[in-house]
C-alpha cells in the first residue's frame, strides 16, 4: 500500500445536482454516513463559498489540474473537494495533502466520469452502475 493510500479514510462520489452519494469507500473500519457528508458539504459551500485552494493561493496561480482540488481541514483532518462533469468527489485523510494524492485525485475524477458517463447522463437515481467503482479507486488513488 502506498504512503498517499495510507493516509485515506473514506472516499465519497456525490451527485452534483441531487447530492446523492453514488459511492461511497471506506479503508478503515468507522463508517460515516455519506449523506450527512453530503449535506455538511453542501452547508460549508453554501455559506463559506468556495473551498480554499491552498497550493494555488500560496504560488499565486490560476491554473487548472490538480490545482482544482480543494482543501477543507480540520485538526488533523482534511477533506480533498474536486468537482467534474456532473460529480463532487470528496477524500478524507488523515495528514497531509501530498501533491501526488491531489494529482491522483484529479485523475481518478476524470477516469470515473469517463467510465460512467453513460450512467451519468440523464441519471434517475440508480446506484447499481457504480457497484465496482471501488476497484477503480484502489487502482487509481495508489
Amino acid at each position: 500500500m502506498t504512503e498517499e493510500l495510507e493516509s485515506i479514510r473514506h472516499v465519497f462520489i456525490f451527485h452534483e445536482e441531487s447530492g446523492v452519494c453514488l459511492y461511497y469507500h471506506a479503508f478503515t473500519d468507522a463508517k460515516i454516513d455519506p449523506q450527512l457528508v453530503a449535506g455538511f458539504l453542501s452547508a460549508i459551500t453554501s455559506f463559506g463559498g468556495k473551498f480554499e485552494d491552498t497550493k494555488a493561493k500560496k504560488k499565486g496561480a490560476a491554473t487548472k489540474k490538480a490545482s482544482d482540488v480543494k482543501e477543507l481541514v480540520y485538526k488533523e483532518y482534511r477533506i480533498l473537494m474536486a468537482n467534474r462533469g456532473p460529480c463532487k468527489f470528496a477524500i478524507l485523510i488523515t495528514g497531509k495533502a501530498s501533491d501526488t494524492l491531489r494529482s491522483k485525485l484529479f485523475g481518478f475524477t476524470k477516469h470515473f466520469v469517463q467510465t460512467y458517463d453513460k450512467a451519468l447522463k440523464g441519471w434517475k437515481g440508480d446506484l447499481r452502475p457504480f457497484k465496482d467503482a471501488g476497484m477503480m479507486i484502489v487502482s487509481d488513488l495508489s
